[in-house]
């Protein structure tokens, strides 16, 4: 058990435990008073007048006593007060104060709803209602939090974020890694995505990514129609999961109780890129309701549809690894992508109120994703990383592929055999869908909070059917020219077969891919919250959690080569030109003979399903096609088919127990959160197993004859069929302490320590082997691997001030320990015990291991302020930044 830094933990519990008989001078001696009088109660409900919002942490005070609470999600508050006339004063972060006189009776309940407002609702509702509520709701959340915390509202920039993480790229200390024009994954604080948790409404969320076996999280299959807000949390509490070394996001969602009455919303545009010919308008559009029937059931729903294309020119160029004035270039790579993605989904949530210190609730979502890309062109040129010379007359000796007199601009090959040109077209898809269901409950009493719930999260994705289809020839020479286009060079053909003819080109491989991957989460929680009534304001709160996490792949590959009627590769009657597209229009750099697209539209199923009609305008012959109705004039790659699949047949189950104790004392100005969690892992993974067992090794001595290929299929099978399982456990214990300081109101101060983990990646985990023979290498998982441990420290300052504002600035530090990290130079040893029952002695191998350690450390200061005192419509404006800067040993 980790046991590491006790002391703070020591001195957070010494605090909590003796502070309410030392603070108890500094109490309002009306809190004493009121313990043994007659009480009377205030109820209510705090709300938006102008956009019938209920607010979340509005102040409710009793002006010159010590009475004081906040409202809660709903805006319901509650106050227990001894009988007698009081003002009642609510006040809300860019609203105006407002104060009621009330009059108490001993046992009495008087109900007061407070309705708060703001001139610049006044002047411009539906202008600022939206943005200005939402910057409010999150600088309040952020005030009254314990822990550092960044929160930013689903509202506060309107309809713009097509995914959760759009948003969350507008904190400090967070980039967006973008796949087009969406971001696809998050970096905080400069550590790995697959370090940050994503959960919604406190519970893990599935998630399919690319169908492998890493821990990241893709936020474009998913969107925010159904966020209300969004919580990043960069200093973890006890209370939540320890595997969130980076941050945890926690995606809030919407509630019919966040509003009074009724609400439908519906939105609708596009998005187009004029400046190219190779794009459309794409209709985006969404719905939302919500309305509360009977003050009882809360009903919320909404659907979102966005649709947006990525057309891309890549070029990847690769360059002599020397440092030197020149530098030739050996491989150049140009791409043409034209890929759509589509989304749609949305969700539900129900809430009913049983009575005023019950709700119980039900939240469940979907989300759909597809894209399919119709124009992936290659052209790579390449060769090999060897110079020319020349003799005393300046003629060129030896073999050397590239001219002596090259440059950093240009570089020139000869037409040897190395020197090649390879084309290829394909047709992906990516498919995937992602449900989230939730039902729990949430118990609100005087001095007692319970809250507990049962949550399943499962995500797949599919690739149907990505195809590749490419041809090669070979002796070419080139002369690349990058000086006026480092990006996009010129490229020119100097000698060797022609490259625009298809008559030219040999090798031809047919690739196949169809691969799933599916992630699920099953889990619950019971959370008790007990609040004592003493000098200084305390709480305990205690629970536990536990959760399980499948993930299941394959990818069932195949592999295929074109040889014509005569079923011989590179005998002559191949007839490639059959296969072309006459209407694909190149971007590449030089005019080649790009083939059809593998299948007659890029979104079927793989060639054993035939499309008869195509979506592009092209309905010519292809090489899917052919695959289908003609197979016997394709060569099929046996070992590569039948061990993709078994190799790649990979299932992993980690089972999650934990429980949590934390409590917070509050001493005049001062609030200290402290605790510790405890969590116990158990994981298992199913791999495959390459062995070729003494009965197989007699049965291939005693063949006679050539191995057919019947045979060969059976021997693969024999070798890679067999299945091999690894478990593993660990304990760890997580401290943690959280200090807060209001030295006035508005300016707050936070000093954390926090204590996580970054488990290792899935297929790391997955026992699996893979062996090169050619090549004499062993590649293998390491099933023992133990997580990476992270000690956390943050120091920062915050101030909020009116209008809705706030700026704040922070340093903060990661005291990293127990990398993963790829061990290389070793070799298999010998005996039957060497690891491989005696098998690839003296192969190199290459596993993963633990050990080394990091530190992160970094700045984050951002601002944010709504401008509600220009004049005019300009008040409607709003400005926020960020400034991140990152140090790493």
């Amino acid at each position: 058990m980790n046991t590491k830094n006790p002391i703070a933990l020591y001195f957070g519990w010494i605090a909590m435990t003796l502070a309410p008989l030392h603070a108890a001078h500094a109490a309002d001696v009306s809190l004493a008073a009121a313990a043994n009088q007659p009480t009377a109660t205030i109820i209510g409900q705090v709300s938006n007048a102008a956009t019938d919002a209920n607010l979340e942490g509005a102040i409710v005070l009793l002006d010159g006593t010590g009475f004081s609470t906040r409202t809660r999600r709903d805006g319901a508050y509650s106050l227990q007060v001894p009988p007698g006339r009081y003002t009642l004063t609510v006040s809300y972060s860019g609203l105006d104060a407002q104060s009621v006189p009330l009059s108490l009776q001993a046992g009495a309940t008087e109900k007061r709803d407070v309705r708060l407002t703001a001139d610049i609702y006044k002047l411009a509702p539906f202008t600022v209602s939206g943005e200005r509520e939402g910057n409010a709701l999150a600088n309040t959340l952020q005030r009254l939090a314990p822990n550092v915390k960044n929160i930013v509202s689903a509202d506060a920039f309107g309809n713009m974020a097509g995914n959760p993480a759009e948003l969350l790229t507008r904190l400090p200390g967070v980039v967006g890694d973008a796949t087009g024009i969406e971001t696809r994954y998050l970096t905080v604080r400069g550590v790995d995505p697959t370090m940050t948790a994503v959960t919604v409404d406190g519970n893990r969320m599935a998630n399919g990514a690319s169908a492998g076996s890493s821990r990241e999280f893709q936020f474009e299959l998913i969107g925010s129609d159904r966020v209300e807000r969004i919580e990043l949390t960069k200093s973890p509490t006890p209370d939540m999961d320890a595997d969130s070394i980076a941050g945890v996001v926690n995606l809030v969602s919407k509630s019919a109780f966040d509003r009074v009455g009724r609400r439908i919303n519906f939105t609708f545009g596009g998005i187009i890129r004029l400046l190219d010919d190779r794009d459309e308008l794409r209709r985006n559009w969404t719905l939302g309701y919500s309305e509360v029937f009977a003050g009882k059931l809360g009903v919320s729903l909404n659907y979102g549809h966005r649709q947006t294309l990525l057309p891309l020119d890549v070029t990847n160029q690769s360059f002599e690894a020397v440092e030197k004035p020149a530098q030739y270039t050996y491989s150049y790579n140009f791409q043409n992508f034209r890929i759509k993605r589509t989304r749609w989904g949305g969700g539900l949530k129900l809430d009913y109120k049983w009575s005023d210190n019950t709700r119980f609730y039900f939240n469940g979502q979907k989300f759909l994703h597809m894209e399919h890309g119709d124009e992936p062109q290659t052209g790579l040129f390449s060769t090999a990383q060897t110079v020319a010379t020349r003799d005393a007359n300046g003629n060129l000796t030896g073999t050397g592929a590239i001219l002596p007199e090259y440059t950093r601009n240009v570089t020139e090959w000869r037409p040897v055999p190395a020197s090649q040109v390879t084309i290829s077209n394909g047709s992906t898809q990516k498919g995937g869908v992602t449900h989230q269901y939730q039902l729990g409950a949430v118990h609100q009493y005087k001095s007692l909070e319970i809250d507990y719930d049962i949550f399943k999260s499962n995500s797949f994705t599919n690739y149907p059917g990505n195809a590749n289809f490419q041809y090669t020839t070979t002796g070419i020479g080139f002369r690349i020219e990058r000086k006026d286009a480092p990006f996009f060079p010129e490229v020119r053909q100097t000698a060797g077969p022609d490259i625009r003819d298809i008559n030219n080109y040999r090798d031809n491989v047919f690739n196949i891919r169809v691969f799933r991957g599916d992630d699920d989460y099953l889990g619950g929680a019971f959370n008790l919250k007990k609040k004592f009534e003493t000098a200084a304001p305390t709480w305990i709160k205690a629970g536990i959690r536990v959760r399980e996490q499948t993930r299941e792949l394959t990818e069932p590959a195949t592999r295929w080569r074109f040889a014509g009627p005569d079923g011989v590769l590179n005998s002559g009657d191949e007839n490639l030109r059959q296969f072309l597209n006459p209407d694909v229009k190149s971007r590449a750099p030089v005019t080649l003979p790009i083939p059809a697209f593998p299948f007659r539209d890029a979104r079927t199923v793989p060639y054993n399903y035939p499309v008869k009609t195509s979506s592009f305008g092209y309905s010519g012959y292809n090489i899917g096609t052919a695959l289908f109705e003609k197979p016997q004039q394709f060569v099929e790659d046996i070992v590569f088919n039948v061990t993709s699949e078994l190799n790649n047949a990979q299932d992993f189950t980690e089972k999650i127990s934990a429980g949590y104790v934390m409590g917070n004392v509050d001493i005049g100005k001062l609030s200290i959160l402290g605790g510790l969690r405890v969590e116990e892992t158990k994981a298992e993974g199913n791999g495959a197993l390459r062995q070729i067992t003494p009965a197989e090794a007699a049965r291939r001595a005693a063949w006679v004859g050539p191995v057919t290929n019947d045979e060969l299929r059976r021997r693969t099978a024999a070798e890679y069929a067999q299945r091999i399982s690894a478990s593993g456990k660990y304990k760890k214990v997580f401290p943690g302490l959280h200090l807060k300081y209001e030295a006035m109101p508005g300016l707050i101060a936070r000093l954390s320590y926090a204590t996580n983990i970054g488990r290792a990646p899935i297929g790391s985990l997955i026992p699996r082997t893979a062996v090169d023979d050619t090549n004499k290498t062993v590649s293998t998982s390491n099933p023992g691997l133990k997580p990476q441990f992270s000690d956390n420290f943050d120091l920062g300052l915050e101030y909020y001030f009116e209008p809705v504002g706030r700026v704040s600035a922070g340093v903060f530090l990661k005291e990293i320990k127990d990398f993963q990290f790829s061990v290389g130079g070793q070799t298999v040893g010998t005996g039957a015990d060497n690891g491989f029952n005696g098998n690839y002695q003296g192969y190199a191998l290459t596993t993963r291991a633990n050990g080394g350690a990091a530190r992160v450390k970094g700045l984050e200061a951002a601002y944010q302020q709504q401008f509600t005192f220009l004049p005019g419509w300009l008040n409607g404006f709003g400005a926020f930044a960020n400034y991140t800067r990152l140090e790493a040993d």
